[in-house]
Protein backbone atom coordinates (compact mmCIF):
# COMPACT_ATOMS: atom_id res chain seq x y z
CA UNK A 1 0.00 0.00 0.00
CA UNK A 2 1.21 3.30 -0.97
CA UNK A 3 -0.27 6.51 1.07
CA UNK A 4 0.50 10.46 -0.27
CA UNK A 5 -1.02 13.41 0.83
CA UNK A 6 -1.75 15.29 -2.08
CA UNK A 7 -2.97 18.03 -1.03
CA UNK A 8 -3.49 20.17 2.09
CA UNK A 9 -4.87 23.69 2.66
CA UNK A 10 -6.32 26.23 5.30
CA UNK A 11 -10.16 26.30 5.18
CA UNK A 12 -12.32 27.52 7.35
CA UNK A 13 -14.95 25.33 8.37
CA UNK A 14 -19.07 25.52 9.52
CA UNK A 15 -20.56 23.67 11.97
CA UNK A 16 -22.48 20.82 10.21
CA UNK A 17 -23.21 18.16 13.13
CA UNK A 18 -23.99 18.69 16.57
CA UNK A 19 -20.83 19.41 18.70
CA UNK A 20 -18.63 20.27 16.02
CA UNK A 21 -17.05 24.29 16.09
CA UNK A 22 -16.46 26.56 13.18
CA UNK A 23 -13.12 27.93 12.45
CA UNK A 24 -9.89 27.58 11.66
CA UNK A 25 -8.73 24.00 10.01
CA UNK A 26 -6.66 22.20 7.58
CA UNK A 27 -8.20 19.94 4.66
CA UNK A 28 -5.76 17.20 3.74
CA UNK A 29 -6.27 15.24 1.02
CA UNK A 30 -5.03 11.44 0.51
CA UNK A 31 -4.19 8.77 -2.43
CA UNK A 32 -3.73 5.11 -1.50
CA UNK A 33 -2.71 3.13 -4.13
CA UNK A 34 -3.27 -0.91 -3.46
CA UNK A 35 -0.35 -2.54 -4.89
CA UNK A 36 -1.34 -5.68 -3.37
CA UNK A 37 -2.92 -8.49 -4.51
CA UNK A 38 -6.24 -7.89 -3.00
CA UNK A 39 -8.92 -5.97 -2.41
CA UNK A 40 -8.43 -3.92 0.35
CA UNK A 41 -11.90 -2.65 2.40
CA UNK A 42 -11.02 1.29 3.27
CA UNK A 43 -14.08 1.82 5.73
CA UNK A 44 -11.92 1.14 8.79
CA UNK A 45 -8.45 3.80 7.84
CA UNK A 46 -7.62 5.98 10.50
CA UNK A 47 -6.41 9.79 9.55
CA UNK A 48 -5.30 12.44 12.75
CA UNK A 49 -3.31 15.35 12.57
CA UNK A 50 -1.45 17.74 14.65
CA UNK A 51 -0.31 20.72 14.97
CA UNK A 52 3.07 22.79 15.92
CA UNK A 53 2.99 22.96 19.91
CA UNK A 54 1.49 19.07 19.85
CA UNK A 55 -2.13 20.86 19.67
CA UNK A 56 -4.70 18.07 18.12
CA UNK A 57 -6.77 18.75 14.99
CA UNK A 58 -10.75 17.83 15.92
CA UNK A 59 -11.76 15.66 12.86
CA UNK A 60 -15.00 17.80 11.31
CA UNK A 61 -17.60 16.54 8.58
CA UNK A 62 -17.48 20.08 7.17
CA UNK A 63 -16.62 20.31 3.52
CA UNK A 64 -14.75 19.41 1.78
CA UNK A 65 -14.48 16.70 4.22
CA UNK A 66 -14.73 13.22 2.08
CA UNK A 67 -13.65 10.01 3.88
CA UNK A 68 -12.53 6.93 2.38
CA UNK A 69 -14.99 4.77 1.65
CA UNK A 70 -15.86 1.30 0.04
CA UNK A 71 -12.89 -1.09 -1.12
CA UNK A 72 -10.17 -0.63 -3.43
CA UNK A 73 -9.04 -3.42 -5.96
CA UNK A 74 -5.50 -5.04 -6.09
CA UNK A 75 -3.82 -2.16 -8.68
CA UNK A 76 -6.44 0.61 -7.69
CA UNK A 77 -5.78 3.86 -6.02
CA UNK A 78 -8.43 6.13 -3.92
CA UNK A 79 -8.72 9.64 -3.01
CA UNK A 80 -9.89 10.65 0.64
CA UNK A 81 -10.38 14.42 1.98
CA UNK A 82 -9.87 14.60 5.82
CA UNK A 83 -10.70 18.23 7.60
CA UNK A 84 -9.08 18.87 10.92
CA UNK A 85 -10.32 21.52 13.05
CA UNK A 86 -6.99 23.43 14.74
CA UNK A 87 -6.20 26.97 15.89
CA UNK A 88 -4.69 28.88 13.54
CA UNK A 89 -1.21 29.19 14.84
CA UNK A 90 -0.90 25.58 14.83
CA UNK A 91 -1.65 25.21 11.07
CA UNK A 92 1.53 25.94 9.33
CA UNK A 93 4.11 23.23 10.78
CA UNK A 94 2.11 19.70 10.82
CA UNK A 95 2.04 15.95 11.47
CA UNK A 96 -0.20 13.73 9.76
CA UNK A 97 -0.51 9.98 10.40
CA UNK A 98 -2.65 7.32 8.60
CA UNK A 99 -3.16 3.97 9.19
CA UNK A 100 -4.81 2.04 6.69
CA UNK A 101 -5.78 -1.07 8.74
CA UNK A 102 -5.64 -1.52 12.18
CA UNK A 103 -1.83 -3.57 12.72
CA UNK A 104 -0.46 -1.85 9.54
CA UNK A 105 2.81 0.22 9.53
CA UNK A 106 1.63 4.11 10.34
CA UNK A 107 2.44 6.46 7.46
CA UNK A 108 3.60 9.91 9.20
CA UNK A 109 4.03 13.15 7.26
CA UNK A 110 5.29 16.10 8.61
CA UNK A 111 5.61 19.32 7.13
CA UNK A 112 4.25 22.99 6.42
CA UNK A 113 1.14 23.79 4.39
Amino acid sequence: MVIAVTEAERVETKAETPGEIAGPAVAVRLKITNGTDSTVDLSSVMVSLTGADGAFGQPTTSAPAAPFSGEIAAGGDAVGTYVFGIPAEQRDDLSITVEYVAGAPVALFVGEI
